[in-house]
């Protein structure tokens, strides 16, 4: 999606954004905003920027190009910008909740199933481990 936008600052810091995971609602909800933020300044100042690059580089053909790519960014990065905040938002819940789970170790490894059809067969170690 964001191959549309054609602005590799834009992308290259979502990409660190996404790197980060929140461990609360709380972190959740801090990064949701700032990527939403991100994403619409990036499209306002885009919209204004990305013409007067393209002029100076390719004269009026490229005023139209980056006129496009303007636009195309106005559009997507707030989309992404808002699909962030939910799913930031949502995976700092998750973790929320899951901070108290206490992980069971596992006891064996775990029974393979065979063939087409997925059948069970008596428990073997050694395809287990497979």
């Amino acid at each position: 999606m964001l191959v549309i936008v054609d602005d590799q600052d834009f992308i290259e810091r979502r990409e660190e954004d996404n790197l980060e995971r929140p461990k609360n609602l709380l972190e959740g909800l801090g990064f949701g905003l700032r990527s939403t933020i991100t994403g619409v300044a990036g499209g306002l100042t885009g919209l204004v920027e990305k013409p007067i690059v393209g002029a100076k580089q390719e004269g009026v053909k490229g005023f139209f190009k980056g006129t496009a790519k303007g636009v195309g960014g106005l559009i997507i990065m707030p989309i992404s910008g808002a699909i962030d905040f939910f799913s930031k938002t949502s995976e700092g819940i998750k973790n929320s909740v899951n901070n108290g789970e206490r992980l069971v170790p596992k006891i064996r490894q775990f029974r393979p199933f065979y063939g087409y059809n997925q059948q069970i067969k008596v428990f073997d170690e050694y395809h287990a481990i497979i």
